[in-house]
């Protein structure tokens, strides 16, 4: 068994030891869009497990998640402006909740933002929740809250990169379809 099979192997034993409900198949690390030359840290999972991750990945341990969560939620209120294609207005939800109070039809672009789509102080309500899993905004939040460049490496997809200006940077890997591990390159 060669070294990279050996990480591999050992990658496979953490996640499962940890996690017990996700595995990461050999077939999952090798569509990794790079060489396997990072070292994996795991967190306690949960929904908090992206803010985990980047409090390892910031202060080597998972103490700070807390605050890096409010920060990130304070970041997107005291910067609307940032995030404004994230959400729609005040005006937009009154006029979707009265379509829907009246039961009037409602285009297609109305039923979606009606479904999905919340105002930008709906989102932060719900996001500065412990348990809530991260998405979107808070995401690119946590990004430039930090002053860091976010690098998720997804299986089977590009990396996808955040807030490309920052100088310094954390890694972090996506796995299972709701879970995030932080990665440290080896030295």
């Amino acid at each position: 068994m060669d070294l990279n099979s050996k990480r591999i192997k050992q990658i496979n034993t953490v996640i499962y030891d940890n996690l017990g409900k996700i595995t990461i198949t050999l077939n999952d690390i090798s569509r990794i869009q790079e060489p396997i030359s990072n070292r994996l840290r795991d967190n306690t999972a949960g929904e908090n497990c992206f803010f985990k991750a980047v409090s390892i990945c910031m202060y080597r341990n998972d103490s700070e998640y807390q605050n890096i969560r409010e920060g990130a939620c304070r970041y997107i209120r005291e910067n609307p402006d940032t995030f404004a294609g994230s959400f729609i207005s005040i005006e937009q939800r009154n006029y979707l909740n009265e379509l829907r109070r009246l039961e009037l039809p409602m285009t297609d672009q109305e039923k979606k933002y009606n479904r999905e789509m919340k105002t930008l102080e709906e989102y932060v309500l719900n996001m500065k929740v412990q348990e809530i899993w991260a998405e979107g905004a808070v995401i690119d939040a946590t990004a430039l809250l930090l002053k860091r460049r976010l690098y998720v490496h997804i299986t089977g997809q590009d990396i996808l990169s955040i807030n490309q200006d920052a100088r310094l940077s954390i890694h972090l890997l996506f796995v299972g379809q709701n879970h995030y591990m932080s990665m440290f390159e080896q030295k």
